[in-house]
């Protein structure tokens, strides 16, 4: 049986028998442009050259930059490192304190939080 991969993926969640494993390869910015050059590949075509099975979507939330330039924040206040592509995290929100009382929780009500997520979902269908 050949399954498609939303098929595959909802009976893998499921615990339906599958004809194979449903999988999912991500890249950073750089390693995108490397790996579509290598394949002769415009970046649009890796999800599937690769056969992912699932569709990143991101929040539309606003990028915050320390003021050197040097760390970028994400949603949950931790800092990448700018210098590193990737995910490394230079300052941890909760690095001076473990209280999550105390934590600065990020707003899941912020207006066009999911707009960016609605987009890619519109674009790929259901």
């Amino acid at each position: 049986m050949m399954l498609s991969r939303r098929e595959r993926v909802r009976r893998a969640f499921r615990h339906e028998p599958i004809d194979r494993l449903p999988t999912q390869i991500g890249w950073t910015v750089e390693m995108g442009r490397r790996l579509a050059d290598h394949f002769g590949l415009d970046i649009t075509e890796l999800p599937t050259r690769f056969d992912n099975h699932l569709v990143r979507v991101d929040l539309a939330v606003p990028q915050r930059l320390s003021p050197d330039g040097q760390v970028r924040y994400d949603w949950w206040g931790a800092g990448h490192d700018t210098a590193e592509e990737g995910y490394f995290i230079r300052e941890s929100p909760l690095g001076a304190s473990a209280d999550l009382d105390a934590y600065s929780w990020p707003d899941p009500w912020v207006p066009d939080l999911l707009a960016d997520a609605e987009r890619t979902r519109a674009s790929v269908g259901e």
